[in-house]
């Protein structure tokens, strides 16, 4: 199959090119491509304005803005409307030399739309809290469609475009997305349901430790001699914490834009896409997600030895950059908690179950002693938000018709460009004649 698109489309290099990503020149197919340069951190805070919806004129900047920014939103009950929240840049930040981060004080999450389920909305609040010099950005599925088309057309980036058919809507796209959106601007990623806890501020970010100072201790900072792969002159230009399987979290992070690792983590997914053998099951931890960007790590730390099996500490890269991942899977929420609070038992809106999920109808109602319904705070923000678990998502599209390819990712490009595909005894046969003659080779 490889071979016939290749025949086909020859400039096809899905997730084969781990070159340093400034250093790439773009191919035939484009040359028409925009260069498109680093933005600084006011252009970047005007761009993501406009990219969210909730565009700011420079007339307009202020030291902060936290209201809904010239954009009324008026949500239905128990919806809460969510804003951005941005801070502008100072003359001293611009200008510090002493930073010891070169991510910028940015921070994106993403939800269906600007009204959220009453569950949801303070989790927003609690980051604007936790991070007060941080500019927070909302992207609602528009917003998150808006960015992926547009890096459809960056040159190192062509793969997004061709492979765009095998992507799933819900869990794949985002986890394209939320390393689209670090490449591009940069800042701190993070799931909507994340909860910061008092002991996670923005300052440990910048901070680099050991791996053998104890992550606990509100990381503190070391004066030990750096081994070889640690690099406490430099700044931080990527940071995590450490999921239940030791793997950096994908569900927080945070990066530099046009961090190498960044771009890795994307030609890995499109590499995985690419291979994908059925994509109406997709295996979405291994091709987008979690799995892709842990294979980016051990490549961006070139397989050094049991760095990426430690506890946690700070470890220099490609291009000499530092990534700090935190912490250990037995810790991982000590700083940020995932689903917060989620069995919490709470009352249903005006007793309206008309949206509760049908796998959800068994087992979770019951009546307080005031007759109203009571379920789960998960279940509410299911119901408020009219979603599903991502898992059931995927299943609801295939079955609604709202994705008709059928097969491998490459026999649905092979489709799209009207090349025929192979039959399976045509398979057999070239598998059968093909591999005695690799053997004898």
């Amino acid at each position: 199959l490889d071979a016939l698109l290749r025949q086909h489309d020859p400039v096809l290099v899905f997730g084969n090119n781990y070159m340093k990503h400034n250093d790439m020149q773009p191919t035939s197919s484009s040359q028409t491509r925009r260069k498109n340069p680093t933005l600084g951190l006011s252009e970047a805070l005007m761009e993501l304005s406009q990219l969210t919806g909730e565009p700011l004129s420079r007339s307009s900047v202020n030291t902060a803005s936290n209201g809904d920014n010239g954009h009324p939103l008026d949500c239905p009950k128990p919806l809460v409307a969510t804003h951005n929240r941005v801070v502008w840049p100072s003359d001293e930040l611009n200008n510090s030399s002493t930073t010891t981060t070169t991510i910028p004080p940015i921070l994106h999450t993403s939800f269906l739309n600007r009204c959220l389920p009453q569950d949801l909305a303070p989790h927003v609040q609690r980051w604007k809290d936790q991070f007060p010099q941080h500019s927070v950005f909302f992207h609602d599925d528009e917003a998150v469609d808006r960015l992926i088309q547009e890096m459809m057309d960056w040159p190192e980036l062509m793969e997004l475009s061709e492979l765009s058919p095998c992507v799933r809507k819900g869990a794949m796209k985002i986890d394209l997305w939320r390393v689209l959106v670090l490449y591009r601007y940069g800042g701190i990623y993070t799931d909507i349901d994340n909860w910061p806890l008092d002991v996670f501020t923005p300052n440990l970010i910048g901070r680099v430790f050991t791996n053998n100072s104890n992550p606990t201790n509100n990381f503190t900072d070391t004066n030990t001699t750096t081994s070889d792969h640690l690099a406490m002159e430099l700044p931080v230009s990527a940071f995590s914490l450490s999921d239940a399987s030791n793997r950096p979290s994908q569900w927080f992070f945070a990066m530099e834009p046009r961090h190498p690792m960044a771009y890795m983590t994307l030609q890995v997914m499109f590499r995985k896409l690419y291979n994908m053998a059925d994509v109406t099951k997709p295996k979405v931890v291994f091709t987008t997600g979690p799995g892709a960007l842990n294979e980016a790590y051990m490549r961006f730390l070139y397989h050094q030895p049991n760095i990426y099996d430690t506890m946690g500490g700070c470890f220099r890269g490609m291009q000499n950059k530092v990534y700090c991942k935190i912490g250990s899977a037995n810790d991982q929420s000590t700083w940020v908690k995932g689903s917060y609070d989620y069995s919490k038992r709470v009352v249903v809106y005006q007793n309206d179950t008309s949206n509760l999920p049908s796998t959800e109808k068994q087992h979770v109602l019951e009546l307080n002693e005031n007759n109203e319904t009571v379920v789960s705070k998960r279940t509410r923000i299911h119901m408020e938000a009219n979603v599903v678990h991502w898992t059931l998502a995927l299943l609801q599209e295939v079955e609604n018709g709202e994705f008709n390819h059928t097969g491998r990712c490459q026999e649905v490009l092979m489709d799209i460009r009207g090349i025929p595909r192979p039959s399976k005894i045509q398979n057999q046969k070239e598998t059968s004649e093909t591999i005695p003659s690799q053997r004898g080779k």
